[in-house]
């Protein structure tokens, strides 16, 4: 649907309603991107690094908080295997909620870490609706479309790929299909992106824990089109396509 992803200097959103599994998609992309060994930094304005780490490590363990407790070996193979196939840095940050100028920040940490000697090719930033602009807006719209071309240009200047996220309208919350009408100040927003995916779920696919990706708005690609289920374990923080589950489990959801 991405006609090969995000690039280089490109900005895309997930958009979701509070607790509708943006962090886990973002997760998920920045792990894919480490997989086939490409950088990541993943910044945090939510919650700290290391809650951020633990999340990642129930990902590529594909187990729960209570496995791990319980049997933190059972992270040992996916550690290996990410080693063995040479797979990239993840590097997690975390930053204050509404830190003034967060887009500079990140560009700081960037160059810095690249001082270093990492790569980055891909900025994760968690997420649009918390982070702060470079100069203060009397309105929150306006500040959410400033930070919003922030994001955009970071992409640019740094020479990166930029997955982020964004809060849906409270009405939107239960639809299967999210349009851009349904996001918080959508167009202004919306504009300066080169994609966003909305994460769609009604009552009913959330019980059955699946999530429909729908292509609100692509640049190079048609837009307003299906992207396909996938199953979201939130417990093991994986994402699933539904055409890839073994034929029980499709079943069973």
């Amino acid at each position: 649907m991405l006609a090969g992803g995000v690039r280089v200097g490109e900005a895309f959103y997930f958009l979701a309603p509070p607790k509708g599994g943006k962090t886990t998609f973002q997760l998920a992309a920045a792990l894919g991107a480490a997989r086939r060994r490409f950088g990541v930094f993943m910044v945090s304005y939510e919650m700290r690094a290391r809650r951020v780490l633990y999340r990642a490590d129930r990902s590529l363990a594909r187990a729960t908080r209570q496995d791990l407790r319980a049997d933190p070996s059972l992270l040992e193979p996916a550690i290996r295997g990410l080693q063995a196939a040479g797979a990239g840095e993840l590097y997690v940050w975390d930053s204050v909620p509404q830190q003034a100028s967060a887009c500079g920040e990140v560009a700081r940490k960037i160059d810095q870490l690249r001082r270093q000697g990492a790569r980055v090719d891909l900025a994760v930033l968690d997420y649009l609706n918390i982070m702060g602009s470079s100069k203060s807006e009397r309105e929150k719209r306006h500040e959410l479309a400033r930070i919003s071309r922030e994001i955009a240009a970071l992409a640019r200047k740094e020479g990166v790929a930029v997955w982020s996220a964004a809060l849906v309208n409270r009405q939107a919350v239960d639809k299967k299909t999210i349009r851009k009408s349904d996001i918080a100040e959508a167009f202004e927003v919306i504009a300066v992106l080169d994609g966003a995916i909305a994460v769609c779920a009604d009552e009913e696919l959330r019980a059955a824990k699946l999530r429909r990706l729908y292509a609100t708005a692509l640049r190079e690609e048609e837009d307003e089109v299906s992207c396909g289920m996938y199953a979201v374990d939130l417990a093991r923080m994986t994402v699933t396509p539904v055409a890839d589950l073994p034929q029980a489990d499709k079943e069973g959801a």
